[in-house]
């Protein structure tokens, strides 16, 4: 990953997503924003630590998904 995370922002609740208590990230806004199309996705200063963040690659549930991701996979 590279220096900057992004993040789901959860409005209603005033703060991020997360999945077993780790801080969901992702490196590029850009599939955040395709993937998760009606959310609000933000820039966030964090260090990719074990303990408090998870890739979101390795989130359950995306394992179907190839990244970087490929637009013509989902036409």
């Amino acid at each position: 990953m590279s220096g900057k995370y992004y993040a789901i922002w959860l409005p209603n609740s005033r703060t991020y997503a997360t999945k077993f208590g780790k801080l969901i990230i992702h490196d590029n806004r850009k599939e955040m924003e395709f993937l998760f199309p009606n959310n609000d996705i933000k820039e966030v200063r964090v260090n990719p630590d074990p303990e408090e963040t998870i890739a979101l690659r390795f989130v359950p549930g995306m394992e179907a998904y190839s990244f970087p991701l490929r637009r013509e996979d989902f036409r």
